[in-house]
């Protein structure tokens, strides 16, 4: 079922999880900016906790926060069928230790999409010790904010979870290309790489080509995915 872009709103968001919470055939589910809300968001929640068919949802752009992740991090935890969630766009920020206990505890999940979630150093260090402990994701999106201490936690933290985590196989996101003059190179993600013996390929968010002192460190790897227009 898409409804992509159909701003439902938060009362028709309970509707619909009453919905999730009946089906019996419903595999995937396209909820991205529905505008559902922190109400809708809790209420989707409570609908998933119920849910056994659903193998995809997408609920990006969706104005969800605290509250609203709370209920639906947690219902996708224990969830049985569960192979893609997209959760980019929403305010995930200190839901760093609901993102490592479900991503620790669920057996499913394959994609796991957290784009844009404006999660915050210790948000990062706390996800990625729970994912040190995954062996079913294959595919991980995520970003970091521009602050520089954010990034610092970020290149440690991806640096420790490569060298330990085999299982993940693509690590960024398509449309990452981009160079920007403030950009730091992430050493501890290159040292990661260096350990690695899973990782397929990984799309940058950092533009290392444009770094002179950091090339070297990249250049050859046969993994990453920067200027190809068939990744794109």
């Amino acid at each position: 079922m898409n409804l992509k872009n159909c701003h439902i709103g938060a009362e028709a968001g309970e509707l619909l999880a009453k919905g999730i919470e009946m089906t019996k055939s419903l595999k995937d589910l396209n909820l991205e900016g529905c505008k559902i809300g922190e109400k809708g968001g809790v209420e989707i929640g409570r609908g998933l906790k119920n849910n056994t068919t659903l193998e995809t949802i997408k609920l990006c752009t969706n104005e969800l926060r605290e509250d609203a992740l709370y209920s639906i991090l947690d219902a996708i935890e224990t969830h049985p069928s569960l192979k893609n969630v997209h959760l980019s766009g929403n305010r995930c920020r200190n839901c760093g230790p609901q993102l490592a206990k479900l991503v620790m505890n669920n057996k499913t999940i394959e994609i796991f999409d957290i784009m844009h979630t404006q999660l915050s150093a210790d948000d990062i260090r706390i996800f990625c010790r729970g994912m040190e402990k995954n062996d079913t994701i294959t595919e991980l999106r995520m970003d970091v904010e521009s602050h520089s201490g954010t990034k610092y936690m970020s290149d440690l933290s991806l640096g420790s979870l490569l060298q330990k985590n085999s299982t993940i196989k693509r690590i960024g996101r398509k449309t990452s290309y981009h160079h920007h003059k403030s950009s730091r190179f992430p050493n501890f993600f290159a040292e990661g790489l260096r350990f690695n013996t899973g990782l397929e390929r990984y799309y940058p968010t950092f533009g290392f080509q444009n770094h002179d002192n950091y090339k070297h460190l990249l250049k050859d790897d046969y993994r990453t995915h920067v200027n190809n227009p068939e990744h794109r």
